[in-house]
């Protein structure tokens, strides 16, 4: 497992994502497999987006790949992105909340 926080050289202002009475620290860090570490492109703090008064945001980049498959010589995605009809989602949702 590898920290990606530790990996990228930033500003001390962001890498900080705890700060209590003046002290800031780094605390929150994502683990990634040693091996997925090259899909990994930047991890940050975003200094302005405070989860809570305390916590900063922590962000990490990725190279996601997706792989197209081919039939009969003509490209076909392997994912289905489409979303059902709303009138299909409306309908299940009435017969559920009736019954």
């Amino acid at each position: 497992m590898a920290l990606t926080n530790t990996y990228f050289k930033k500003k001390d202002e962001h890498l900080a994502t705890y700060s209590s009475g003046g002290i800031k620290t780094q605390i929150d860090f994502c683990l990634v497999r040693r091996t997925q570490l090259s899909l990994v492109t930047n991890a940050k703090v975003i200094p302005g987006e405070a989860v809570t008064p305390q916590h900063r945001l922590l962000v990490i980049d990725l190279k996601l790949w997706r792989r197209v498959a081919t039939r009969n010589g003509r490209r076909c995605c392997q994912v289905d992105c489409t979303l059902p009809s709303p009138c299909l989602c409306t309908r299940s949702f009435r017969s559920r909340s009736r019954s």
